[in-house]
């Protein structure tokens, strides 16, 4: 006999396959772990077998980094499948750095940037195979170091200084001008929300000034949208005027 799941009942993913069996068949989602349920279950003395599994919609509680934080950075490496937890401040300036595998469900430590700071941009050049930790503060100057993390080697290296030291700025890469760009910020100074917009080459291990945003803001957002060959700058903060913005511009390069 065949069972089709009823999305008329529990609009869950559509295209379901039908379920061939002989024993009893329950309707309903079974539970089988924290991110994934079973559709066409054939209850058995001795267990059940699933039709079909499914992830489960909505969030999920994974393990917890191994250092409690904030204004940190984070970047993923897809050649080792790891996301990394860059620098930031509890009581006072971190340069921990720890990596998350969602595989093992399980943290590790890293080799230590070597710059402990704060309010950074983190940003995984998949060209280099580099992950860098761009700017940032230290507790005393805005830093326009970049230092970048090899997970072959475990180990951080100092690269060229952006021009403009700044915290509360965004990174992203930009995978098609094989470019890393470092947006906006603040600097401190006497028009401190930055539109300053500077692109970091690898090859070259150089920067360049590029056109600037058309918002002063700091703590915002940025990514490479690689369909379109666009990088946002996404929402901010402006402290001189009060305002939370909610503009989102888009970088050609």
């Amino acid at each position: 006999m065949a069972h089709l799941y009823d999305l008329s009942v529990n609009p869950y993913p559509t295209g379901l396959p039908n379920v061939v069996g002989t024993k009893s068949f329950t309707p309903t989602p079974l539970a089988l772990d924290d991110t994934h349920f079973a559709v066409g279950v054939y209850q058995y003395p001795a267990g059940f077998y699933a039709g079909i599994t499914y992830r489960r919609p909505g969030w999920m509680t994974l393990t917890s980094d191994t250092t409690a934080r904030d204004y940190l950075a984070a970047a993923y490496d897809p050649s080792a499948n790891l996301t990394y937890a860059i620098d930031g401040y509890r009581a006072g300036y971190t340069s921990v750095v720890t990596a998350y595998s969602k595989a093992s469900n399980s943290w590790t430590a890293l080799a230590s940037d070597t710059i402990a700071r704060g309010g950074l941009a983190g940003v995984h050049d998949s060209s280099a195979n580099l992950t860098y930790a761009i700017d940032g503060y230290t507790g005393s100057v805005y830093t326009a170091a970049i230092t970048a993390y090899s997970k072959a080697s475990n180990s951080w290296t100092s690269l060229a200084g952006d021009p403009t030291g700044r915290d509360g700025l965004a990174g992203a890469y930009d995978s098609s001008a094989n470019l890393t760009y470092a947006i906006d910020g603040y600097n401190g100074d006497t028009v401190p929300y930055l539109i300053v917009v500077t692109a970091y080459s690898k090859a070259s291990n150089s920067w360049t000034g590029l056109a600037g945003d058309t918002t002063e803001r700091g703590n915002l957002a940025a990514v490479y949208d690689s369909s379109a060959n666009l990088t946002y700058a996404i929402d901010g903060y402006n402290g001189n005027i009060g305002t939370y913005f909610s503009v989102v511009t888009g970088l050609i390069y």
